[in-house]
């Protein structure tokens, strides 16, 4: 289940000062248990600094919602080489399945040629507040193999937000993950 406990002004607040504090280091990542050796990290051409495994530590346990760091790995194009050392590590330091599993997958570019099984049916109980969105499940591969993700409700990161769904798209060399996003439309005035 994915949810959210930070209010949108502290959001901000820990966002900007992770990618400050990542700029600052020039991306070089730390190694899950503090070893560079058990994990690297590379960003390419991406929307700003990829985070280091620290700065994913630090939104974990600030509570930071998955989708949002998903986003940011995404949108930086940060690529993570994950042996099994730094995933019990992460494990440990309080990841999501769902998040170890997207980081994996960036070190992968996960193709599959098998086809994904059709979406589940959820049922949705009431929403806990009107800023939040009801986020549906998605079908991820740890392991090699179909494994489904419940959907939830998370708190969105602006009033205008708009969640884009995780998606597999077929391409040439087969089936390829694309994650989902937050989209934050631009206002007309």
């Amino acid at each position: 289940m994915k949810s959210s406990q930070l209010s949108l002004p502290l959001l901000a607040v820990l966002v900007t000062g992770l990618l400050v504090g990542c700029a600052s280091h020039g991306g070089v990542p730390d190694g899950a248990n503090g070893s560079p050796a058990t994990s690297s990290l590379s960003a390419n051409s991406g929307f700003g600094p990829a985070p280091s495994i620290k700065d994913l530590e630090h939104m974990v346990k600030a509570r930071v919602a998955d989708e949002l760091i998903i986003q940011q790995i995404h949108d930086s194009h940060a690529v993570y080489e994950l042996d099994a050392s730094a995933i019990l590590g992460l494990e440990d330091a309080g990841f999501s399945d769902h998040l170890i599993a997207c980081m994996i997958d960036t070190a992968t570019n996960l193709v599959v040629d098998q086809t994904p099984p059709a979406l589940l049916v959820e049922s949705q109980v009431a929403a806990p507040g009107q800023d939040f969105m009801w986020i549906p499940g998605e079908w991820l591969r740890p392991g090699g193999g179909w494994q489904w993700d419940e959907g939830g409700w998370i708190l969105t990161p602006a009033p205008n937000a708009v969640w884009v769904p995780t998606r597999w798209e077929y391409g040439t060399n087969g089936w390829r993950c694309v994650p989902g996003r937050w989209h934050m439309p631009e206002s007309r005035n």
